[in-house]
C-alpha cells in the first residue's frame, strides 16, 4: 500500500474507562482523574481524555480549585477549567513533555494558562 498521507489517530477515553483505571492504578500526575476540592468535600471528576495527532485535551465536569495531593509545591492549589488543550511533544533537548497548557473556563471565554500555585 503507498501511503502519500500519514496516518491519522487519537485515543479516546470517556468517564467509565478513567474511573475503572483510577480504581486500580494510583496515577501520579497534574492532571488528576478524580480530585478533592480546596474549599468543600466534593470532587471534581475528569469527564474524557483525547489524545492524539501531537495534542492532549481533558474534559472535567466543572470548574474549581483542587487540592493536589501528589503536586504540593507552595500552596498545591490548581485551577481546574472544564477544558484544558496542551502540546504532548519533545523539547529542543529531545525531552518528551507538555507544552502551552490552556484551560478554558466557559464554551464562549477565551483560552488561559494553566493557574497553579
Amino acid at each position: 500500500m503507498n501511503r502519500t498521507h500519514p496516518v491519522r489517530w487519537a485515543l479516546v477515553l470517556d468517564r467509565e474507562i478513567l474511573t475503572r483505571l483510577d480504581k486500580h492504578y494510583n496515577l501520579h500526575a497534574l492532571f488528576r482523574i478524580s480530585a478533592p476540592c480546596a474549599d468543600d468535600d466534593s470532587h471534581v471528576h475528569m469527564e474524557f481524555l483525547i489524545t492524539g495527532q501531537g495534542k492532549l485535551i481533558v474534559g472535567y465536569n466543572r470548574n474549581m480549585i483542587i487540592e493536589h495531593p501528589d503536586y504540593s509545591i507552595a500552596t498545591g492549589r490548581y485551577a481546574y477549567c472544564e477544558l484544558f488543550v496542551m502540546d504532548a511533544q519533545t523539547d529542543e533537548r529531545g525531552n518528551a513533555g507538555l507544552f502551552n497548557l490552556k484551560g478554558l473556563a466557559t464554551p464562549d471565554g477565551e483560552y488561559e494558562w494553566i493557574r497553579g500555585p
